[in-house]
């Protein structure tokens, strides 16, 4: 019998935040999770090892919550509060701002180039953590760009 790491993963993640599922409908987020992951981390996801889908589960919680797609139906016991605090400050993923992207005259160039060129967690990663980029790749795909 084969070993499923995305299925432990989400069986150690669901045990190791308890705490803070209390305060949500356990289903929802399940179901919200599963979606994220199908939807926006498919190629992440595939192959990946258990630690590292325990890791993308923790960004997808964090995606959704900022998001609003899961939401509190009581208020956070004080384990809670400290394990939402921990997801938010440690798998918050934005881009990075220290270093300037160059300005680009074709805004749509630099994503069919990072499309053609990127690694594709690369470019997921850019297009998870960046709504306006993620609109450039929608609106280039659209016009046939990509």
């Amino acid at each position: 019998m084969s070993h499923n790491s995305g299925k432990a993963a989400a069986q150690s993640w669901l045990e190791d935040y308890a705490p803070l599922l209390l305060s949500y409908d356990r289903e929802s987020v399940t179901c919200a999770l599963l979606s994220f992951c199908r939807l926006e981390m498919a190629e992440d996801c595939a192959d990946a090892d258990e630690s590292t889908i325990y890791a993308l589960l923790c960004v997808a919680f964090v995606q959704l919550h900022k998001r609003g797609a899961v939401q509190q139906l009581r208020p956070l016991s004080s384990e809670g509060e400290r394990q939402l605090s921990e997801l938010l400050k440690n798998f918050n993923v934005v881009r990075s701002t220290s270093i300037p992207e160059p300005v680009v005259e074709d805004p749509y160039s630099q994503v069919v180039s990072d499309y053609h060129n990127l690694s594709t967690l690369e470019f997921n990663t850019k297009l998870r953590t960046d709504r306006i980029y993620a609109k450039l790749f929608q609106e280039a795909t659209d016009a046939g760009r990509v």
